[in-house]
């Protein structure tokens, strides 16, 4: 006789669920006591917005099922919907076994990784909203044992309410992070993980087909060298350590040249940007003399010193002649030439002066009269 969660031990569990509803954070661990109270090794929920939440252990098994195609290739969950039937199901439910040894995502996907048997439910929310909740065991293990399904029912209800707060509690969040977008007076745009946009001010919508190419799903740049910059500094973030960095956008067509700023999402941000790892900053640039080399500093993250000599290249100076001004030796100048450049993100000193010789709109130069 399988051995169910003790009613104290549930108890806890349910109040847990009710905290992930308010700190989406806690899922993962939720997800993985429920998992446990089966004898599963995982469980993964897939919200409203299309996003999912899996144990910790069973993060990397999502995720490869995603990216590798199963998830549209499953038939199980249409099955579960034209069922209609409520509660936790299980795969013997839906499916013979004859058909489950030839159902492609079984044969090819969880049998050779030792899965196969689970309990899952679709659960209807208010607005015609669903959540889909899976709890997987090894395939060794055998099908879920009723009693174990009559536990997993037991705590439906509370999964149900905690995914229907948690859905209201993401709207509220989207809707506070569009309202913050709009009331940025440059395109803007947040990103989730992989580039993909979550939300986009209608100034960056507007810099469509050029410089941006696509950022209805994922931001995709029209230069090919500011988009494999904009995917390694989104990787570096993402990973933990990238400090985000300015890009370079030169003119295209009718478009003038743009800096897009790249800034990491952390800490207390995430309770407004929710999901979001990344917001972009598209700062246009409009014809002057020289952009000025205090503007430099934080437009590039360029020091000063690389700024200086940005400047001066910028306004036809020479290497030599810039050795001389400042006082140190040609080889420093073009050591700082060089990081200005790899900064930047070209490669020539020519598309320096080109992208230097504007300014960005509405940044007046140190000491203008307002």
């Amino acid at each position: 006789m399988p051995v169910v969660m003790l009613r104290e031990e549930a108890v806890a569990l349910v109040g847990r669920i009710y905290e992930a509803a308010a700190i989406p954070e806690f899922w993962p661990g939720v997800l993985g006591s429920i998992s446990r109270s089966i004898d599963g090794v995982g469980a993964c929920l897939f919200t409203p917005d299309g996003r999912w939440i899996a144990s910790e252990a069973f993060a990397e098994e999502v995720d490869l099922f995603i990216s590798r195609g199963w998830l549209e290739r499953d038939t199980f969950n249409a099955r579960l919907e034209a069922s209609g039937r409520g509660g936790f199901v299980c795969d013997l439910d839906l499916f013979r076994r004859e058909e489950i040894d030839r159902e492609p995502v079984y044969a090819d996907w969880l049998h050779p990784r030792g899965l196969g048997w689970g309990a899952s439910s679709l659960m209807r929310l208010p607005h015609e909203r669903t959540v889909f909740i899976n709890v997987e065991r090894r395939r060794g293990r055998g099908p879920v044992e009723t009693p174990f399904v009559r536990h997993l029912n037991q705590l439906h209800p509370h999964i149900a309410r905690a995914a229907m707060i948690s859905s209201h509690l993401a709207l509220e969040r989207t809707q506070a992070a569009s309202s913050a977008l709009q009331m940025v007076g440059v395109p803007a745009a947040l990103l989730r993980p992989g580039g993909r946009v979550e939300h986009a001010n209608g100034l960056f919508l507007q810099l469509q087909p050029q410089p941006v190419r696509e950022c209805s799903a994922e931001l995709v740049l029209a230069n090919a060298r500011a988009q494999a910059e904009l995917a390694l500094t989104l990787a570096e973030i993402e990973g933990g350590h990238g400090l985000g960095r300015a890009i370079a956008l030169p003119a295209q067509g009718e478009r003038g040249a743009y800096v897009l700023h790249v800034m990491p999402v952390r800490g207390a941000a995430r309770d407004v940007f929710s999901a979001c790892t990344a917001m972009v900053l598209a700062t246009p640039v409009v014809a002057r003399p020289v952009l000025p080399a205090d503007l430099l500093v934080s437009l590039f993250d360029l020091t000063p010193a690389e700024a200086r000599v940005a400047h001066k290249i910028a306004a036809g100076a020479t290497v030599e002649t810039i050795a001389e001004t400042l006082g140190v030796s040609r080889e420093t100048v073009r050591s700082q030439l060089k990081a200005a450049l790899a900064k930047v993100g070209l490669t020539r000193q020519a598309e320096l002066v080109g992208l230097l010789a504007s300014i960005p709109a509405g940044h007046p130069r140190m000491g203008d009269t307002q």
